[in-house]
């Protein structure tokens, strides 16, 4: 089963954080898929994320140069992008990822070790 979800509202919550710190720019609106596809990432818990980071003076914080050769920094965003993923989704009637998964791993009693071991979640875009 695939069910195209993710990408648009990944997208779509970069772009609003990226605009409070870069008004007007209009690359950004452009170019916001590829600088979620190079820096996003998923976190357990992205405020211990940021903790870790600061603790061990390792940044999360990466730069993205736009075509007209301004740089833009990305950092909290890297992660808190895909949050949205995590939630309720309306293509899924409101149920979460998990919450689904769960479901059709239910539904199949009889196959249920199976398919909780062969169920994979990738995201991608195209």
């Amino acid at each position: 089963m695939i069910i195209p979800i993710g990408a648009q509202e990944a997208n779509e919550t970069l772009l609003k954080s990226l605009q409070k710190r870069y008004p007007g720019d209009e690359n950004i609106n452009v170019h916001v898929r590829e600088i979620r596809e190079r820096h996003s990432f998923a976190s357990l818990d992205p405020n211990v994320e940021a903790n870790d980071a600061v603790n061990s003076r390792k940044s999360i914080k990466r730069s993205y140069e736009m075509p007209n050769k301004r740089e833009i920094i990305i950092g909290h965003e890297r992660a808190s992008c895909v949050e949205p993923l995590f939630g309720p989704i309306k293509e899924l009637d409101g149920l979460t990822i998990a919450e689904l998964t769960k479901q059709l791993i239910q539904s199949f009693p009889d196959h249920s070790a199976k398919l909780a071991e062969s169920i994979v979640i990738l995201w991608w875009s195209n």
